[in-house]
């Protein structure tokens, strides 16, 4: 009797396997709908791309800590390193990621969906044998999935990406306290909770506002002071790049804290009542379900305590107040500072309020309708893809398309003489040439440029980005001018974003080295009808009044 139950435990467990499954084929197939992240998205992704690369040298002390972002920049400089090790002899290490930087991105991103993958089979076994339910299991295992926003970052390197990692680990924690009827005051589970929060921190500051569930649920104060201690201490040695730069990191914060636009920018008022409102507004138009199941959670709290009141388990309870709180301050903190990703961290703990509901409902029928609960997840769980695949295919039919359209360019662009000077008129997020991502790229490694000009210089000599908002031309290679253009004897091409007549005029201007004696007459090469971008051939020919006149 024994070994068929046995037997049929571990059939059950087979189920665990389908979540994990499919969280990858999804994480994989957005990470080749996305391709080259160059052609589109450069903001974080190429921000991570070198402070990853700084890292993978021995460079910690990295320009980038706001978010602060340090696991992703660990885990993609160890990632560059083994990925070279099976890279066929094609120059240096340096040489190699700044000239294929786009396949190392895409190894990375599929790192992280390997390991959030990893994770949510480990989460899925772990709650089944703390709760003995596979439904408890399956759930759990739908953190990722439950966020819609989630479809538009999966396949990048963005730091929210990580986000599972400590959010899980939290969940589950929470979930077996409540089982083990245990209380919250083993050093051990101090620690635990204190290194959660902190990888938590250090993967993004949004976790701020859950790093409050352990202060809640943790009843003594001399272990609240413990919690709180060791969670800074563990925040500060994980995330080493911001403690060699903890004077920046402060100061970012405090702009955050008194001003009221993003980034720390904006009016010294604290908040802006009217964009608030707006925010809030946005927030229940895409995450209706969401707060409505916050809604539930706390109508179901309540009704278990008055119905429940003698026999009630004041733990879960405890539990359900620290959720909602959090999920409260996460709400105020983006309304304050919006960006939908920035609420990530609460709408993974969509799980849990679903699995608080469903406890307290099973608690308060005391086992007479029981079966209800479990046929509720199951409908839930079914609900739950069928909600979801609109959402991916819409998600996805927008990216290809978008990325087709791109791809056009890039596809000219490869086909064109690579022995030119290239002179790069963009201010879009992302660009047919990797140039332009890379000086992005490069304008945040701060004071470690140095380590890279020369082999950019190398890999990329005749490439002249002109950034309109500050009226500049950045380069790693020698300066552009009429007598480097006339020796070379190398075609000049210009690329324009938008095929505007304004822009072509701001980028030719700004070419001063031009004698007046020289006309520059643009030659159209390109031009891609969707995007709108453009591509010139510019000849440089000796004006009819001049020539008269010799």
């Amino acid at each position: 009797m024994q070994t068929i139950k046995h037997i049929v435990q571990e059939k059950i467990q087979l189920f665990l396997f389908i979540i994990p499954a499919l969280y990858f084929i999804i994480g994989s197939y957005f990470r080749y709908i996305l391709g080259d992240l160059s052609l589109r998205s450069l903001d974080p992704d190429y921000i991570y791309f070198i402070t990853g690369l700084g890292i993978s040298e021995g460079h910690i002390n990295v320009l980038h800590v706001d978010n602060p972002g340090t696991p992703l920049q660990y885990l993609m400089g160890l990632t560059y390193r083994l990925v070279y090790l099976l890279r066929p002899g094609n120059g240096s290490y340096l040489e190699d990621v700044l000239k294929n930087s786009d396949l190392y991105m895409a190894v990375s991103n599929s790192v992280i969906t390997g390991l959030i993958t990893a994770l949510l089979f480990y989460a899925g076994r772990r709650i089944y044998k703390s709760t003995g339910s596979v439904f408890y299991g399956l759930l759990i295992q739908t953190t990722p999935f439950l966020a819609v926003i989630w479809y538009d970052i999966i396949g990048r390197i963005v730091p929210e990406l990580l986000m599972p990692l400590p959010v899980i680990l939290l969940e589950i924690f929470l979930i077996e306290i409540i089982y083990s009827g245990k209380k919250v005051e083993d050093n051990m589970q101090i620690i635990v909770l204190a290194a959660i929060s902190a990888i938590g921190l250090s993967v993004k500051l949004t976790y701020l506002p859950l790093w409050f569930i352990p202060l809640i649920i943790i009843r003594n104060w001399k272990r609240k002071a413990l919690f709180a201690g060791l969670s800074i201490l563990f925040f500060l040695l994980f995330a080493i790049p911001v403690t060699l730069r903890l004077g920046v990191f402060t100061g970012w914060i405090k702009s955050l804290f008194i001003h009221s636009g993003q980034y720390g920018g904006g009016e010294a008022n604290f908040i802006n009542w009217t964009e608030f409102g707006a925010n809030l507004k946005f927030l229940w138009g895409y995450e209706k379900w969401f707060l409505i199941t916050t809604f539930l959670t706390l109508g179901t709290a309540l009704g278990y305590f008055l119905f429940r009141r003698k026999e009630a388990d004041s733990k879960l309870l405890l539990v359900a107040a620290s959720v909602i709180t959090t999920i409260l301050l996460q709400t105020i903190m983006v309304g304050k500072h919006f960006e939908h990703r920035y609420y990530i961290p609460s709408l993974l703990l969509f799980p849990v309020l679903v699995f608080l509901i469903a406890e307290m409902a099973k608690r308060m029928l005391k086992g007479k309708f029981q079966i209800l609960v479990s046929m509720a997840l199951l409908i839930f769980l079914i609900a739950f893809f069928v909600h979801q695949q609109p959402w991916i295919k819409l998600k996805a039919e927008t990216m290809s398309t978008d990325m087709a359209q791109r791809q056009e360019t890039r596809n000219f662009v490869a086909a064109m003489n690579p022995n030119s000077i290239k002179i790069i008129t963009t201010q879009n997020y992302g660009s047919p040439f990797k140039e332009y991502a890379l000086m992005i790229s490069y304008a945040w490694s701060g004071g470690h440029q140095k380590y890279y000009t020369e082999t950019l210089a190398k890999l990329y000599p005749d490439s002249y980005l002109f950034f309109t908002w500050d009226n500049t031309f950045r380069f790693w290679g020698t300066e552009l001018n009429m007598t480097k253009i006339n020796d070379s004897k190398k075609p000049v091409f210009v690329y324009l974003e938008n095929d505007n007549p304004e822009l072509y005029k701001k980028t030719i201007e700004r070419l001063t080295f031009v004698p007046d004696s020289i006309k520059v007459t643009p030659e159209l090469l390109f031009q891609n009808e969707k995007t709108k971008e453009t591509i010139y051939r510019l000849n440089f020919n000796a004006k009819a009044d001049s020539i008269s006149t010799q």
